[in-house]
């Protein structure tokens, strides 16, 4: 539910931030069985700076200590 980021968020193209954020979108659904409410259409329709904002929260420490907690 949590992985290093490969490289800045900055430097990422558009499809490799879709692609991470579904990563960790489906990966967190599927653990904690909630909706992140970040369908397809929305991501699709987002700015890249949107999509940045995004995926930061998932790269953060606080994401990844509330997934620790899920997966407790």
């Amino acid at each position: 539910m949590w992985k290093p980021i490969k490289k800045p968020l900055n430097k990422m193209n558009r499809d490799e931030l879709l692609k991470d954020l579904r990563s960790f979108r489906n990966a967190w659904e599927k653990i904690t069985t909630r909706d992140q409410d970040l369908h397809d259409d929305l991501l699709n329709s987002e700015t890249v700076e949107d999509l940045r904002k995004h995926l930061s929260f998932y790269y953060s420490d606080q994401a990844k200590i509330i997934a620790e907690n899920w997966l407790r």
